[in-house]
């Protein structure tokens, strides 16, 4: 979706990535990271390494199951805050597995306003989107 411009294409739509992104919160670091010379990055991908990032940061990512330390430090310090969405991944995980990953989300060290946009205030402005 970023390398073949749909995400800019269609704009409007909202895309929530699942398991916080998967590998790609990695990948577009290491991608952004070695394509910093615009023009073999255009050649390759059609936009710079800005726009790269710029693409990874229009999606919304949920934290279902992705809430180790290593994980919630690169997205917290990749993603915009206001992309970020809690989710359990219930009724498909456990309800043991989901309490683990919840209570890692609960103690993780983080200041209230990330927190609360986490658990509830994205997806509130998120849906109040839609109306």
């Amino acid at each position: 979706m970023i390398a073949t411009n749909t995400k800019l294409a269609y704009s409007s739509c909202k895309v929530i990535l699942s398991h916080a992104g998967g590998t790609l919160p990695f990948l577009i670091t290491r991608i952004s990271t070695v394509s910093q010379e615009s023009v073999a990055t255009a050649k390759i991908y059609g936009k710079s390494s800005e726009g790269l990032m710029e693409d990874f940061r229009s999606f919304y990512f949920d934290l279902a199951l992705s809430s180790s330390d290593a994980m919630l430090r690169l997205v917290l310090d990749k993603i915009p805050h206001s992309k970020l969405l809690y989710e359990s991944d219930y009724p498909y995980a456990s309800p043991d597995k989901t309490l683990v990953f919840k209570q890692t989300l609960d103690t993780f060290p983080m200041k209230d306003d990330p927190r609360e946009k986490i658990h509830f205030k994205n997806a509130e402005a998120l849906l109040a989107e839609e109306e």
